[in-house]
């Protein structure tokens, strides 16, 4: 079993991790002068997902939090949650293509909810659910952070493949081109 506290020590540890990554991020964003959009896999309310509330509750004492709208809405103009497939999606959910993922579907799903939870009251949350394929789902995605940075939105992913008569002259392919060789069943 777990020693009592640790998941208390675990997530302010990884609280202090992500701050200064996000931060550090953000400071060689701005240093560029250019227009940019920070993205981050996880963020720091995900951490109340893996702890009873009573030790969330200490923990944001003990950092002299005040309300969690400070690390919500505070620090993300939005977030993006993108359901597991193990909600919606189960025959894409596999231990076998991940080799740091342990959970079984239903603690999946689980921690899905709860981590959903956590940004329950961002007035930018958004929900990307399985009912399309995982290449529409991410379209859907893209879109949707399109849209809230003010470019357009509407476009169309296009994937263009073309099957040749034979196999082409490699040699002759200028030089820093990219190509793929791939058998066709």
């Amino acid at each position: 079993g777990a020693v009592d506290g640790m998941s208390a020590v675990v997530q302010d540890t990884v609280m202090d991790i992500q701050i200064g990554l996000e931060d550090g991020f953000e400071r060689v964003l701005r240093a560029r002068g250019k227009p940019a959009v920070l993205l981050c896999d996880r963020g720091l309310m995900d951490g109340s997902a893996y702890m009873k509330s009573e030790e969330w509750e200490k923990l944001m004492n003990k950092r002299d939090v005040g309300c969690v709208s400070e690390l919500r809405e505070g620090r993300y103009n939005a977030v993006f949650h993108l359901v597991t497939a193990a909600e919606g999606a189960e025959k894409f959910y596999t231990l076998d293509n991940n080799e740091v993922r342990t959970e079984t579907p239903e603690l999946a799903r689980e921690l899905d909810h709860m981590t959903r939870n956590a940004w329950v009251g961002h007035p930018n949350l958004k929900i990307f659910d399985n009912s399309t394929d995982f290449e529409t789902k991410m379209q859907r995605v893209v879109e949707e952070m399109a849209r809230l940075v003010g470019l357009p939105h509407s476009l169309e992913r296009v994937t263009t493949k073309f099957l040749l008569k034979r196999e082409p002259d490699l040699s002759a392919f200028p030089e820093g081109v990219a190509y793929q060789i791939f058998d066709v069943e």
